[in-house]
């Protein structure tokens, strides 16, 4: 009987790599553990598309330091994406969808923000 990922693409929509890294002082490489899913785990679960939080907990919003602390987690999925260039495929929006897993075993990597808390006016989310 085939394995559940090899009949349908694994996707993991809520991922906090950025923040765990960050809290945890452990790298994507490290080995997997109890409590952070690494490049390991995702490579040995043949995940093919992963959400990935930007995260700030509320004492930040209070200390006027979330925005900072966003824009680290997104450095460090740039860092990633960057670092694993040829595994790691930038999704922003639907045309990339097909990038996923088309030269085989690549993994799909989309950014999202988690709460709204770090925005302070809606003119922020303007381009």
């Amino acid at each position: 009987m085939p394995l559940v990922k090899e009949m349908y693409p694994l996707v993991d929509a809520h991922q906090d790599v950025a923040w765990s890294m960050l809290a945890y002082s452990r790298p994507f490489a490290s080995p997997p553990s109890n409590f952070m899913l690494t490049e390991s785990s995702w490579r040995h679960s043949g995940l093919r598309w992963a959400w990935c939080t930007l995260f700030v907990l509320p004492e930040y919003i209070a200390q006027g330091i979330a925005k900072r602390a966003i824009s680290v987690q997104f450095e460090i999925y740039w860092n990633l994406l960057a670092h694993y260039s040829g595994w790691l495929v930038p999704i922003g929006e639907r045309a990339n969808i097909g990038l996923i897993g088309e030269f085989g075993g690549q993994t799909g990597l989309s950014v999202l923000l988690e709460g709204a808390d770090a925005i302070e006016s809606p003119a922020e989310l303007e381009p």
